[in-house]
C-alpha cells in the first residue's frame, strides 16, 4: 500500500518485521503490534485495492489514510525477495521466484506522436509511467542478479494488441481470459517452472549419525533425498505415479537413481554417498523426467559446509543450539 499524505510504501504481514523498521529501507511494515492492533484484514484489502479514479483512499484506524501500492511500486518482486531473505534463518535467497502480471499494452516502438504530446506535461507523464511500470522493474531485477545467485526467476504478463483494457471494461472479461489462455500454453517457461515446482518438492539432507569426515584426500558425506508429501496421501501416490511413468530419476554427480514402482506406496528416501574435496565445495542433485532437462531439487546445488550449519551438525555441546540426533524411521533405499 502506499500513504496518502506523502507516498511512502508499507507492507501489511502476518508477521514482524524481520528487521524491523530499518532506516535505510524505501518500505515499511505496518505496525499492527503483534496483532493487537484493532486494525482488521478488510480493512487493509480495501486500502490496498483502492486504484486511483476507481475507488477512494479508505484510513486504517490511527494509521493513517492509505491506497493501492501500485502508484509507487507497481511490481513488488524486489521487497519480496528482500523480505523472504531476511526470514531466512541464514539470510538464504528464496530457490524459486514466480513474478505474475496483469497484462499490459504491447511496446510501441514509435512512442506518441502530435502536438500536445510534445508538452511537458506529457511527457513527463509518460516517463514516470514507463520508470514505474512491471517490465521495467523486471528488466532491472534480471540485470541486477548477481552472477553466483541459484534463484530462479519467471515472469508471466501478458501483451495486449493496442491498449490495454480498463479495470471496469467488464465486456473484456472473456477476452481478457482468452488471452491469458493461450500465452500460457504457449509458453516454455511454464513448462520450466512447473518442473522446477516438482523438483523442489524433494531436498536432501546430511546423515546425521555420520557427519562428513576427512579420509583419502577428501570429505566422505552420506545423506539421503527425501519428499516433501507423506506416503500414503492421494496427492504423494499420484505425484510418484507420474515421475515412475515418466522414467524419472535423480542424478548426483555421475550417479543415477530412478524412481520405481515400490516407491508409490512407502515414504521415498534413497541413500546417497559422495566425496568432496573441501566442505566449501557444492554438489548438485536433480531431477530428470523422461527427455525433459534436468531440474534442481530444493537447496541445490548447496555447499556442504552450508548443510552442516543449516542442520546444526556442528553445534557444540551444552550450547544453545544443541540438540538430540533424530534417528529417522524411513527406510532408505541404499
Amino acid at each position: 500500500m502506499t500513504r496518502a499524505c506523502d507516498g511512502s510504501v508499507f507492507l501489511a504481514t502476518n508477521y514482524n518485521s524481520a528487521a524491523g523498521q530499518a532506516q535505510d529501507s524505501d518500505y515499511r511494515h505496518l505496525e499492527l503490534n503483534d496483532g493487537q492492533s484493532q486494525s482488521k484484514w478488510w480493512q487493509v484489502l480495501r486500502c490496498a485495492t483502492a486504484a486511483p479514479y476507481y475507488f477512494k483512499p479508505a484510513r486504517i484506524g490511527d494509521l493513517g489514510v492509505f491506497q493501492d501500492g501500485g502508484l509507487a511500486v507497481n511490481n513488488p518482486v524486489c521487497i519480496a525477495i528482500r523480505e523472504a531473505t531476511l526470514l531466512s534463518p541464514d539470510m538464504a535467497e528464496p530457490s524459486v521466484v514466480v513474478s505474475l502480471g496483469t497484462g499490459s499494452a504491447s511496446d510501441d516502438d514509435n512512442g506518441s506522436s502530435g502536438i500536445l504530446s510534445e508538452k511537458f506535461l506529457p511527457r513527463l507523464s509518460r516517463a514516470l509511467w514507463k520508470q514505474t511500470g512491471s517490465k521495467v522493474t523486471w528488466s532491472h531485477l534480471l540485470s541486477h542478479q548477481r552472477a553466483d545467485s541459484d534463484t530462479k526467476l519467471f515472469r508471466f504478463d501478458v501483451d495486449f494488441m493496442g491498449e490495454e483494457p480498463l479495470l471496469d471494461e467488464v465486456s473484456m472479461v472473456e477476452r481478457v481470459r482468452q488471452t491469458a489462455h493461450d500465452t500460457a500454453t504457449r509458453s516454455s517457461s511454464l513448462r520450466r517452472l512447473c518442473r522446477q515446482l516438482r523438483a523442489e518438492l524433494f531436498l536432501f539432507e546430511l546423515d546425521e549419525l555420520h557427519p562428513p569426515y576427512f579420509l583419502r584426500g577428501a570429505y566422505q558425506c552420506a545423506g539421503r533425498i527425501i519428499c516433501r508429501l507423506s506416503a500414503h496421501t492421494p496427492e504423494y501416490k499420484e505425484f510418484i505415479r507420474q515421475l515412475w511413468e515418466r522414467e524419472a530419476a535423480f542424478r548426483v554427480g555421475a550417479q543415477f537413481l530412478r524412481i520405481t514402482y515400490e516407491n508409490i506406496n512407502t515414504d521415498l528416501c534413497f541413500k546417497v554417498n559422495f566425496a568432496v574435496p573441501t566442505l566449501s565445495s557444492s554438489i548438485s542433485i536433480a531431477l530428470l523426467e523422461g527427455a525433459d532437462e534436468e531440474s534442481h531439487i530444493n537447496g541445490s546445488p548447496f555447499a556442504i559446509e552450508w548443510l552442516i550449519r543449516r542442520q546444526a551438525l556442528n553445534a557444540g555441546f551444552g550450547t544453545s543450539d544443541h540438540r538430540e540426533l533424530a534417528h529417522s524411521d524411513l527406510d532408505c533405499v541404499p
